[in-house]
């Protein structure tokens, strides 16, 4: 795709979309798109605000609404892909399934938060929980992207709640009270 804004433009969003559509696998997503699209729907609705003719206007109307219904697929995609299979599920497991619900619904407010400002979400910092790991944990990321670990038993680290309790109910790690 290319990098340029004004080469940017519908047809890139559906191949976002078609991409992560028709391969079983969760695709490479970078933020640089992610502002590339802010940037091409900011610029299509600056046009639309400053388009007096009527078939201009409605072109540019049903542009912007098929862009954004385009991201709303996509980011439903992704969704399923995480989700894919929740059959024959353990009690703990079912735990372990709705806190990450939990999780994607925050995600993905978060998702479109970075999308309408084209920028990581400038979010208040979150709380954060400190941890005693009971075995060796790989490297994490949080739903900032930020990297944790990897971590070995008995190693404390301080993470931010959404891990925590993931990682609490996993019975990976403890909460150490302060």
């Amino acid at each position: 795709m290319g990098c340029n804004v004004e080469n940017y433009n519908y047809e890139d969003i559906l191949e976002l979309l078609h991409s992560e559509k028709y391969s079983s696998d969760l695709q490479s997503l970078k933020k640089e798109y992610l502002a590339k699209v802010q940037q091409y729907l900011d610029a299509k609705k600056a046009l639309f605000d400053n388009t007096t003719n009527k078939d201009m206007h409605f072109k540019l109307q049903m542009e912007i609404e098929n862009a954004e219904r385009a991201i709303r697929d996509l980011y439903s995609k992704r969704e399923q892909k995480i989700l894919k299979d929740t059959t024959n599920m353990l009690p703990k497991e079912e735990i372990i399934y709705n806190q990450l619900i939990e999780l994607l619904i925050s995600s993905q407010k978060s998702f479109y938060s970075t999308i309408q400002n084209a920028a990581e979400p400038k979010l208040l910092k979150a709380p954060h929980r400190t941890l005693k790991f009971r075995e060796a944990v790989p490297e994490l990321l949080d739903l900032r992207e930020n990297k944790h670990g990897p971590f070995q038993a008995n190693d404390t680290a301080e993470l931010p709640e959404e891990l925590a309790k993931i990682l609490v109910a996993q019975n990976k790690a403890d909460v150490v009270e302060k």
